[in-house]
């Protein structure tokens, strides 16, 4: 009976696995961002390619034998990752601005099909001054995702923010979240996700360095009781100019994650602990030329360490990137 459960537990995992690094990027601590493409342009366009990397793609676990279910398979795999933006910004008033954006972003692997993923997402953020230095974003996007082919899930996601700016000690931003998730492989996994997160940003040099502390508190609510959990993430972040035209972004991100599914082999409770660690480089190559602006040049490695109470995800994984994007 144990290993039946197991069975079923290992599949519903593989496919919480994919859920996680689908939604994972939605959820993440709101930050400021600047956008360079377009020169005021009203409307603006983007686009890149990226090779990709996964030493452990699968999730192959540290601990414990290989599930049947990937035994076989190769972990080592690489791929490519193209994205595109559109975007229009409508400014009502100088205190209320819009911006309409659609995204597409495909990631193909070569040995593992059931790991490539298209996602289109159709935004609007708007944004109400109150002063100079303070202002209130709300975010409503609508993700569409297809796994190898097949539709996988939808999403709505809502993030309201504030954001205050002082002279001397940088930005705060307070966020809200919520997100309702159908997942059209197993309604177990439809989710209803809340939760609220605090960053401050601080910058020196003429606000050329940005040092980042952030907190996030996030809770998923899924109609498979087994599926509900709830996190608590801090992350420590730095982004500076080195030499020759290179900025470093660093990133250390702790996440504990609690479950209210019991282990397969005994009656504990799930406890996920995971630890990312990330270092990238980028390098503008040309600034503008003709249509093409802001032609960047970036690599990215990223180390992941999940430590769980369930040896079936106790995983390790290095992710490592190197692309081009430009705007037009």
């Amino acid at each position: 009976m144990n290993a039946i459960k197991k069975t079923g537990l290992l599949k519903l995992m593989a496919v919480g696995l994919l859920t996680s690094a689908l939604i994972l990027p939605q959820v993440a601590f709101a930050a400021p961002e600047i956008k360079t493409s377009g020169g005021g342009k009203n409307w603006t366009f983007s686009a890149g390619v990226t090779a990709i990397r996964d030493d452990n793609l699968l999730g192959a676990p540290e601990r414990g034998p290989i599930p049947l279910s990937l035994q076989g398979k190769n972990f080592d795999d690489v791929g490519v990752r193209w994205n595109s933006n559109l975007g229009y910004k409508y400014k009502q008033s100088s205190k209320l601005s819009f911006k309409f954006d659609y995204d597409v972003n495909q990631t193909i692997y070569e040995e593992n099909s059931s790991r490539d993923i298209t996602t289109q997402m159709f935004g609007i953020n708007s944004e109400y001054k109150i002063s100079p230095l303070v202002n209130i974003q709300m975010m409503y996007k609508y993700i569409y995702n297809i796994v190898n082919g097949d539709d996988f899930s939808g999403i709505n996601y809502f993030r309201p923010s504030f954001n205050y700016m002082h002279r001397k000690y940088g930005m705060t931003a307070i966020h809200f979240l919520y997100s309702d998730t159908n997942n059209w492989i197993t309604n177990l996994r439809n989710t209803e996700t809340t939760g609220a997160g605090v960053a401050q940003y601080i910058f020196f040099s003429n606000y050329t360095r940005r040092l980042t502390i952030g907190y996030q508190y996030r809770k998923d609510d899924a109609k498979g009781k087994n599926f509900d959990l709830s996190s608590h993430a801090v992350n420590v972040g730095l982004k500076t100019p080195l030499f020759y035209g290179i900025n470093l972004t660093t990133d250390a991100k702790y996440t504990q994650k609690d479950y209210k599914s019991r282990l397969a082999i005994d009656t504990r409770l799930r406890e996920d602990n995971q630890q990312r660690y990330s270092l990238a480089l980028d390098k503008m190559l040309i600034s503008k030329m003709g249509y093409l602006q802001n032609l960047v040049l970036r690599g990215l490695y990223t180390h992941t360490y999940n430590r769980s109470t369930e040896d079936a995800v106790f995983s390790v994984n290095n992710h490592w990137e190197l692309g081009l994007s430009a705007a037009f």
